[in-house]
Order: C-alpha cells, then structure tokens, then sequence
C-alpha cells in the first residue's frame, strides 16, 4: 500500500509542475478548466461504452435524481475550488504552496473526521497535529 502511495503522490507532483510550467503558461485558467473536462468526459463515454452495465443501471439513475441537487452544490463548490487552486498553483510558488496546502488539507480532513464522523485521534496524531500547524509558519515565514 505504501508504494502505491508512493507512485500516486510523485506522480500528482510531477502533474502539478507539468500544469503550472506548461500548461498554465499556454492556456488560461477557464481553457484549461474546458480541456481537462472535455477529455475527462471522453475517457468516462468510452470506459460507458465499453461497460455499459454500471453506467446504464437502474440504480445509478434513480440515486441520481434523487441527489441531483446536492450533486449540483458539489460540483459548483469543485469547479470554484478548482478555479481558486489555478490561480494560487499559477501566482504562487509552487514549493510553498504544494507543502501549504498538504498540511491544511490535512489538518481539516482530520478535525472533519472527528467532528463529523466521530472519529477518534491519538495523542501522537495530536502532536503530529502540532507539528504541522509549526512546519505551516515556518514555510510561510
């Protein structure tokens, strides 16, 4: 498991410095927003395609309408998100924001985990805690 941890991180690192080096330097922001979308829409009719069982099931499609609406606020959340990341990843530098925003991710999912889903977490993890909210102030300062 921790290997493939290890791929997936390296490779949404060198994904993430592809995008800012490149990418955002050919398009702008909304273009690529499109682009990524677009292809993202053509692997998804493809994979339908070819298994059209789990796309097509009857399930899917009454969860769907039965969601539609929180499916709405999540996708309009994500695509603001996601113009909102552009922008700091094109702007900022990358080694200051990429450690940032780990840390933060973190600290939020895991006081979410506790508050929401009634988690519960270790006296290291709440030193681990601290420690990243130290290691936030001295990347930024």
């Amino acid at each position: 498991m921790i290997i493939l941890l290890l791929v997936t991180t390296f490779m949404y690192a060198l994904m993430t410095l592809y995008r800012k080096t490149h990418l955002l330097n050919e398009f702008n922001i909304q273009t690529w927003m499109m682009i990524n979308s677009g292809v993202m829409f053509g692997i998804l009719c493809l994979i339908a395609l070819l298994n059209p069982k789990e796309f097509f099931d009857k399930n899917i499609i009454s969860s769907l309408k039965k969601n539609m609406t929180s499916i709405a606020i999540y996708k309009c959340v994500g695509i603001i998100t996601t113009f909102v990341w552009l922008y700091l990843l094109k702007k900022t530098d990358m080694s200051k924001l990429m450690p940032l925003n780990m840390i933060l991710v973190t600290l939020f999912t895991t006081v979410m985990g506790v508050i929401v889903l009634d988690e519960k977490i270790t006296s290291k993890q709440s030193i681990g805690i601290l420690m990243a909210m130290c290691s936030i102030y001295l990347i930024q300062y």
